[in-house]
């Protein structure tokens, strides 16, 4: 468990990108089933609190097509460690059939204290 800037503590995925200005660290997962019209991806987004003073990330999620093409299909600037964390909610429905998806962060500009937490990534039918 992790103390989020919100004060929060939560599990997830600690990230962080490479030392280079606008580097970036990208993993891509393989998905036990394909995408389906009624899959959307959920995640909150924010830094750990020992970083917020600073963090300056965008939170990436792209999607790999059957032939290997990959789409960014979420780019959220979390542009300084303000106490608040961001949420992820996207739909997934163009995607059916995929089975591939990438969790990516994205230092904008220097990536020092860029250490970015991804709560609960997940893919999951949106309930009505």
């Amino acid at each position: 468990m992790e103390t989020l800037e919100d004060g929060s503590k939560a599990g997830g995925l600690l990230t962080h990108p490479n030392w280079d200005d606008d580097g970036y660290l990208r993993g891509c997962f393989k998905l036990p089933r394909q995408l389906r019209e009624d899959d959307w991806f959920f995640a909150t987004g924010g830094f750990q609190d020992k970083y917020a003073v600073a963090g300056n990330v965008r939170f990436q999620v792209l999607v790999r097509d059957q032939q290997g093409n990959q789409k960014k299909i979420v780019d959220k600037l979390d542009d300084r460690a303000n106490g608040r964390l961001i949420s992820l909610d996207v739909p997934l429905a163009s995607y059916a059939g995929s089975k591939t998806i990438c969790l990516q962060v994205t230092a904008n500009g220097d990536p020092a204290q860029d250490a970015a937490f991804w709560v609960k990534p997940r893919i999951e039918p949106r309930k009505p």
